[in-house]
């Protein structure tokens, strides 16, 4: 009988307030180009294709999501900027969550790459 061995996730690097801050503030740059982006494409009709219709409705679902997380993401900073120095575990949290904001901001682009690519219509 064959036993896989553990699996073991990779240390994190626990990084300072101003890094945390420079990249959360990246992270909201890169969401207000794609917003913007995504502002121009014309609304979906009754006559568009379904693959186009669920394609707006995953980056709706994510574009959605991506703006709860971020205001999470916010509030825990303003929590933190309260505080002179951020504990090893509020770090790690603050990370966690713009690694999600990263993830999400990936999937809001390659759904923004595939509507591009399937001809959505501009305004």
């Amino acid at each position: 009988m064959h036993v896989a061995p553990p699996v073991t996730q990779p240390a994190r690097v626990t990084l300072s307030k101003s890094v945390l801050a420079a990249r959360f503030q990246d992270i909201k740059n890169q969401y207000t180009a794609l917003k913007a982006t995504t502002g121009k494409f014309a609304s979906v009709k009754p006559t568009d294709s379904a693959e186009l219709k669920l394609t707006r409705s995953r980056l709706d679902a994510a574009m959605y999501s991506y703006e709860v997380y971020e205001n999470y993401a916010q509030k825990q900073r303003d929590q933190l900027n309260l505080l002179v120095a951020l504990s090893d575990l509020e770090s790690l949290r603050l990370q966690m969550t713009m690694d999600r904001l990263s993830k999400m901001l990936g999937k809001i682009s390659e759904l923004l790459k595939k509507m591009s690519e399937n001809g959505d219509a501009l305004i």
